[in-house]
């Protein structure tokens, strides 16, 4: 058996992020491949008003990439010339800020003189949860900053069930959190909000598309933070049940593809729900 270390470094958006993956290599069955994460360490930009500007953000992975680098391998007990591989998010992403991991992990890969391989961000997300999950024929609902797509995975290929039309969840979240004067990243705030509305306020509801190709728009659950502005004493609920609409649309259209397939099994990770009729690992 072949072991491998890959040292991976991410700077699509708001985190930089550095981890180190040891797995084996098995030529015959990908599937069977183990995949251990020895670390995963990160810096996340932040501001206290309004989003993220590109020259600020990358001054702030330049400014944190050494720092995070060297934590990742100390917590991983790895030493730098025992990487065999180098990867970074090669995008999508904001290109200042993928500049920055690019550069990063060139370096790494010069000085030790191993390979460099870029990675489709949107992808890696699949796979991450696909590869932990151990799932064979998963359906997921891939929820991250710009992508809110619910996605099945056949015969060695992704095919995209259902997707917003206008933006992607995490970025909707954020917006809405901005135009409240929330900062970035809103979300941990307005998740607290959520649990805190008592009122119910009545907002669009739309979800388009016949069987399991589900489409929805996000941006129309924007309209009520002007309502939010002018009676402040409502922005918990607005909030709350602005979140409530988001989440049933991403359930609805998830359920759907599920029941059209027959799957019953479910996992659940950072970014996804992961539905499939069976797992490697028997689960």
């Amino acid at each position: 058996m072949i072991y491998m270390k890959c040292f991976g470094i991410e700077s699509t958006a708001h985190t930089f992020g550095a981890a180190v993956i040891e797995s084996d290599i098995d030529y015959v069955n990908y599937e069977k491949a183990t995949c251990v994460i020895l670390s995963n360490e990160k810096d996340s930009y932040t501001t206290e008003k309004g989003g993220m500007i590109p020259r600020d953000l990358a001054e702030h992975h330049y400014q944190a990439a050494p720092s995070v680098i060297k934590l990742a391998l100390e917590k991983a007990n790895v030493k730098l010339s025992e990487i065999n591989l180098v990867a970074f998010s090669q995008g999508p992403g904001i290109g200042n800020a993928l500049r920055c991991g690019a550069i990063a992990a060139r370096q790494i890969a010069l000085k030790n003189k191993v390979p460099l391989i870029g990675v489709n961000h949107c992808i890696a997300h699949l796979e991450i949860g696909r590869k932990l999950c151990s799932t064979l024929d998963p359906v997921m609902l891939y929820a991250s900053g710009a992508n809110t797509q619910i996605i099945c995975y056949e015969n060695n290929y992704y095919r995209v069930f259902g997707e917003t039309l206008d933006t992607g969840i995490g970025n909707f979240l954020d917006t809405f959190g901005r135009e409240l004067g929330l900062g970035f990243p809103a979300g941990p705030i307005l998740d607290k909000m959520y649990f805190e509305g008592k009122k119910l306020i009545e907002l669009p509801y739309t979800v388009k598309g016949m069987g399991k190709n589900k489409k929805r728009r996000f941006s129309i659950l924007r309209a009520p933070q002007r309502f939010c502005n002018a009676n402040r004493s409502n922005r918990k609920s607005t909030c709350a049940h602005r979140e409530k609409r988001s989440n049933s649309w991403r359930r609805r259209g998830m359920l759907k593809s599920i029941t059209k397939n027959g799957w019953k099994n479910v996992r659940r990770t950072r970014s996804y729900i992961i539905y499939s009729s069976k797992f490697s690992n028997g689960g």
